[in-house]
C-alpha cells in the first residue's frame, strides 16, 4: 500500500492509496481423465463433461485419434460447462478384437490465449458379432445315394445378424442360404447324386455374416466326399441320360448307347458278361465318351456269358466318340473296337488310346474304319481271331509298336489309300492257310500309295497287293529272335481254352468264303 502525506491549511493528511486487485485466469477441468465403455458395441455411448472454474472465456477444440470413437462436436466454448456425446462405429477398420484404446485430446483457449493439451484415454472390449461354426470340415464318406449331414451354427455378439450361405459346387445344396441368427441354428448339407461327379471330390461352403447389415468376415467349410456311383448287377438295353460308371460283375443283357456329351466309365477289374442274342448282337455304341481303362493288377474284361462262346457272340464297341481302352481282355466279339464311319453319328475330338489289351477269339479284333488322327496303338495282343487282327479304311496315318499278332488268321488288312502305317517290334506267327497273310492291300487297282513300313519284326512272311499302283511295303532290319516284353503284358492269366477256327455264324469258313467275306467287308468300306 502507498502512503501520500498532504498539508492543507496547517493541517497534516496521511492518504492511503490501494493497488487494483487481480483476477486469476479461469480453469478448465474435465470430468474424467479415463472412461470405460466396457463393452464395445453400436450401442455404446459415454460422455465426457468440461467444465470452468472462475471468470473469464474459455474455448476448446477435442479430437479422437481413433475413427472408432465418434464426437458429437470438435470445438466449442464452455459456458459455464459443455458435454461432449461420444459414441462408437463398430465398422470401423482401427477396431480391433480385443482391448481398444483411443486418446481425446483437449486444447483449451483461456481468454484468447492457447493453452496446453490435455488427454483423456477411451478403453473397452470388442467381440466382433459374427457366426461360429461348429466344425471347419464335413466329411460325407463314401455314398452311393444322396445324404445328407447338419452343422450347428451360433453367434458371437451382440449386434444385429444375418448371414448368407454359398456353395462352390452344385453338387453341395444347402436348406437355406440365408437367415437371422439370434443364438443359434442349423444348416443341412446334401452332397445330391445327380449332379455329384463319382469318385472323391469337395466343396467349400462359405457362411457370410452381415452385422447390422454390414458384410463382415466369412467363414468357410471344407466338404469332403467319395461318390461311388458304379452300376452293378444287370444291365438292360438303354440309352444314357447321364454319365454312369460301371464296376464289378456285370450282366449285359442289351445294347447301350452312349450320346454326346456323355461318359461311360468302365472300372478297374470290372467283369462283363454279355448274353448272347441271336441275329441281334448286343454292342456298346460310343458317341460320346467311353473311358475303359483297367490296370496290370485290375484287368476288365468283355466276354460272352455263353459256357462255349462263338466269336460273334456280341457284336462289340463301336467307337464313334472319344476313347480310352487300356488293360482289357475283349472276347467273343465280332467286332473287338470298330471305328465305324465315325462321321455319321459323332466326331471324336481327340485321337484314340488303345494299349495293353488283349484280343481274343474275336471275328475282327480292330476295325480301324474311320479316323481324323494320327494313332499310335501299343502293347497289344491279337491271339485266335477269325478274320484279322487290324483292318484299316480312311486313315491316313497309323502307328503299331510292341504288339503280338499270335492269330493264325488274316492279321491286318488294308482298305485305305495314301496310308502311312509304321509296325515297330512286332512278333507274327505262321498262317493256317496260304490264303491267310500277314499283311494285305484289299484292292491294288482301287487303294494306291499305301507306304507300310515293318521294323524289328519277327515272324513276318507274307504280304499281298504291294509293288504296284504305288503301294509299298518295307521290311527294315528283321529280328532273327521273338521280341521280349511285348504285347498286352497279361496273356498268361487268360490261356487259350476251347476249339478256336475261322467261324462265321457257328461254321468253319473255306477258302473261298474268306475271298467272300473279303469281298463284302470291301463293299461295305467303298459304299460308306
Amino acid at each position: 500500500m502507498k502512503k501520500i502525506l498532504i498539508i492543507i491549511g496547517g493541517f497534516v493528511l496521511l492518504l492511503s492509496a490501494c493497488k487494483p486487485k487481480e483476477i486469476a485466469p479461469p480453469t478448465l477441468n474435465l470430468s474424467s481423465q479415463m472412461i470405460d465403455l466396457g463393452a464395445i458395441t453400436m450401442a455404446s455411448t459415454s460422455s465426457l463433461t468440461l467444465t470452468q472454474n472462475g471468470e473469464g472465456t474459455i474455448a476448446y477444440t477435442i479430437n479422437s485419434n481413433k475413427s472408432w470413437l465418434k464426437l458429437s462436436k470438435s470445438s466449442a466454448t464452455i459456458m459455464a460447462s459443455d458435454v461432449v456425446n461420444l459414441s462408437t462405429v463398430i465398422t470401423a477398420t482401427d477396431l480391433t478384437e480385443g482391448d481398444n484404446t483411443a486418446t481425446l485430446t483437449v486444447t483449451p483457449t483461456i481468454n484468447g490465449v492457447l493453452s496446453p493439451a490435455v488427454t483423456v484415454a477411451v478403453k473397452g472390449i470388442f467381440k466382433t458379432t459374427t457366426v461360429a461354426v461348429a466344425t471347419a470340415t464335413v466329411d460325407f464318406g463314401t455314398i452311393t445315394a444322396n445324404k445328407s449331414v447338419f452343422i450347428k451354427i451360433a453367434k458371437v455378439g451382440t449386434e444385429n445378424l444375418t448371414y448368407d450361405v454359398t456353395s462352390d459346387k452344385t453338387w453341395l445344396t444347402i436348406d437355406k442360404t440365408t437367415g437371422t441368427l439370434t443364438a443359434t441354428d442349423s444348416l443341412r448339407l446334401t452332397a445330391n447324386t445327380q449332379t455329384l461327379p463319382s469318385g472323391n471330390q469337395t466343396a467349400t461352403l462359405t457362411i457370410t455374416p452381415k452385422v447390422n447389415g454390414v458384410v463382415g468376415k466369412p467363414s468357410t467349410i471344407a466338404v469332403k466326399v467319395n461318390y461311388d456311383d458304379a452300376i452293378t448287377g444287370n444291365i438292360e438295353k438303354r440309352t444314357l441320360t447321364k454319365n454312369e460308371t460301371w464296376g464289378g460283375a456285370i450282366n449285359l443283357n442289351g445294347s447301350v448307347v452312349v450320346p454326346r456329351g456323355l461318359t461311360l466309365t468302365i472300372r478297374p477289374g470290372t467283369k462283363i458278361r454279355v448274353r448272347a442274342v441271336p441275329n441281334d448282337r448286343i454292342l456298346l455304341e460310343i458317341n460320346g465318351k467311353l473311358l475303359m481303362n483297367g490296370d496290370a493288377s485290375n484287368i476288365i474284361e468283355l466276354r460272352s456269358a455263353n459256357a462255349t462262346p462263338s466269336n460273334r457272340d456280341w457284336q462289340g464297341i463301336e467307337a464313334n466318340g472319344d476313347i480310352e481302352v487300356s488293360y482289357c481282355f475283349i472276347k467273343d466279339a465280332n467286332a473287338g473296337l470298330d471305328f465305324l464311319f465315325s462321321n455319321l453319328k459323332a466326331t471324336p475330338t481327340k485321337t484314340p488310346v488303345i494299349h495293353h489289351c488283349l484280343f481274343d477269339n474275336c471275328f475282327n479284333a480292330i476295325q480301324f474304319f474311320s479316323s481324323n488322327f494320327e494313332s499310335t496303338l501299343y502293347n497289344l495282343t491279337f491271339r485266335r481271331l477269325g478274320f484279322s487282327s487290324l483292318t484299316t479304311n480312311d486313315v491316313k496315318k497309323l502307328t503299331l509298336n510292341d504288339t503280338e499278332l499270335l492269330s493264325t488268321s488274316t492279321d491286318i488288312g488294308v482298305y485305305s489309300t495314301g496310308l502311312d502305317f509304321k509296325i515297330n517290334n512286332a512278333n507274327f506267327i505262321a498262317k493256317q492257310y496260304v490264303f491267310y497273310e500277314n499283311i494285305f492291300v484289299s484292292d491294288a487297282t482301287r487303294h494306291s500309295n499305301n507306304n507300310v513300313t515293318i521294323t524289328n519284326c519277327f515272324g513276318f512272311s507274307t504280304a499281298g497287293g504291294f509293288g504296284k499302283n504305288g503301294n509299298v511295303f518295307t521290311n527294315t532290319t528283321p529280328a532273327t529272335t521273338a521280341n521280349s516284353k511285348i504285347g498286352c503284358g497279361f496273356i498268361d492269366k487268360y490261356p487259350a481254352s476251347g476249339r478256336m477256327a475261322a467261324v462265321v455264324e457257328g461254321n468253319e469258313m473255306s477258302a473261298e468264303e474268306i475271298l467272300a467275306y473279303k469281298k463284302k467287308l470291301y463293299l461295305r468300306l467303298t459304299q460308306k
